[in-house]
């Protein structure tokens, strides 16, 4: 047999991805895919999500929901394994990022 080799991997955070419900100023809606942003792994709360949904700087009167994909990262590369799917809605003290 050979030489075992180990592969030893540090959870840095966590990677949200996702999808953002907004209403276009002057009316109507859209869905627009978010900027990705991350968390430390020692501050992931829901008001940290919250504060990170987003429009993609696409500018918006308000987002009103967001489909969002949570990935945990591991190491120096970006490493990603899908941790959980979340829906995100305006009842829940949502705040959001819009653009210019």
């Amino acid at each position: 047999m050979g030489k075992f080799k180990e592969l030893c991997l540090q959870h840095r955070g966590y990677l949200i991805e996702g999808s953002a419900e907004i209403i276009h100023w002057g009316g109507g809606a859209g869905v627009v895919k978010m900027d990705s942003f991350f968390i430390p792994a020692d501050e992931l709360t829901h008001n940290r999500i919250k504060d990170g949904i987003n429009d993609g700087g696409f500018g918006c009167e308000s987002i009103t929901s967001a489909s969002i994909t949570i990935f945990k990262s591991y190491g120096d590369t970006p490493y990603l394994q899908q941790n959980r799917d979340l829906y995100v809605d305006m009842k829940q003290c949502f705040k959001g990022k819009r653009g210019i």
